[in-house]
């Protein structure tokens, strides 16, 4: 999907072991990308109550957190 996409460019500019885990099958707490707001997305759309910006969100704190962990592995 677009947002492993974007985790996958952004965690490869510093990360050394990117882990990219998420739900999938009936999950509540499915995320659809930004694109399908707005669109005949699907029922997926209509399952998501965080709105547009949420998956956007959850990458940028992903990936600041993974440099986090890694900066702190690279110190010791």
């Amino acid at each position: 999907s677009g947002l492993i996409r974007k985790i996958r460019s952004s965690v490869a500019a510093g990360v050394p072991r990117p882990l990219v885990l998420g739900l999938a099958n009936d999950a509540i707490g499915y995320i659809p990308p930004r694109d399908q707001f707005g669109t005949s997305g699907g029922y997926e759309v209509s399952m998501c109550f965080y709105g547009p910006a949420v998956g956007e969100m959850l990458v940028q704190k992903a990936v600041a957190q993974l440099g986090a962990l890694f900066a702190k592995e690279k110190a010791a």
